[in-house]
């Protein structure tokens, strides 16, 4: 078994803003495709998790755009696992174009929850059988959860989640937030994202309505999501 998958993909027009440039649900939902693919060839599928009363949940993510996409492109998406913690498993991933230049990398950290508890069971618990590669996107840089800020006198945006925002998990979708993240921000046209970085503090389901409230410094968005004075989100946005 190859420790790394290349997948490749046609990006749609609902994978971009309005402005046409890739949003970073597109981005996310690539990274969430291929792993879960990868997942299924070493035994960790959705199905078979399932069976054990156990499902993946993300973490945080966090991606780099080093060179912008078009619409409609043709890309390949690399992916690859690294060895298990006590508790969580990273997994890197890298996007390219057709001639092979490498547009957007990648880091991702994920955890494994009873199904019914909705505790986490830890890493070192689970069986975890693919091979793992030590390759990081992210040399120089620490891959840490996000600090937490205040929101009061901050602006609000509502958002309710709604159907089509859950997924199998029962839960809201990690690439539908990045959505109510933009649809709180407006980013003008000329704030192309640099660094997209979210973590996911706690589940939200259907019907549930956040409180996304967000400030500015210098060329970085901080972002904070709520639900009952419950933390579901907290992410942060480079602009170029």
């Amino acid at each position: 078994m190859n420790e790394k998958m290349t997948e490749s993909y046609r990006l749609k027009y609902l994978d971009y803003t309005r402005y046409d440039v890739i949003a970073p649900h597109g981005i996310l939902d690539l990274f969430q495709d291929i792993a879960g693919k990868h997942a299924n060839t070493y035994g960790m599928s959705f199905e078979e998790m399932y069976q054990k009363n156990q499902i993946w949940v993300l973490l945080r993510i966090k991606y780099k755009v080093l060179k912008e996409i078009p619409l409609y492109s043709n890309v390949t998406v690399t992916t690859w696992p690294k060895k298990k913690g006590l508790v969580d498993f990273d997994r890197e991933t890298i996007i390219q174009d057709d001639n092979g230049n490498t547009c957007i990398v990648g880091i991702s950290k994920w955890l494994i929850l009873d199904l019914n508890t909705r505790k986490i069971i830890p890493a070192r618990h689970i069986e975890y059988t693919p091979n793992t590669c030590d390759d990081t996107n992210f040399e120089n840089e620490k891959f840490d959860k996000l600090k937490d800020f205040d929101v009061e006198g901050l602006p609000c945006f509502k958002q309710t989640i709604e159907f089509c925002d859950t997924d199998h998990n029962g839960h809201a979708n990690n690439a539908k937030y990045s959505s109510m993240v933009l649809n709180a921000l407006c980013l003008k046209e000329d704030e192309l994202i640099d660094t997209f970085e979210i973590n996911y503090v706690n589940e939200s389901y259907f019907k549930d309505v956040l409180s996304i409230y967000h400030y500015k410094q210098d060329k970085e968005y901080f972002v904070k999501a709520l639900c009952n004075d419950k933390t579901i989100f907290i992410c942060k946005i480079k602009i170029k």
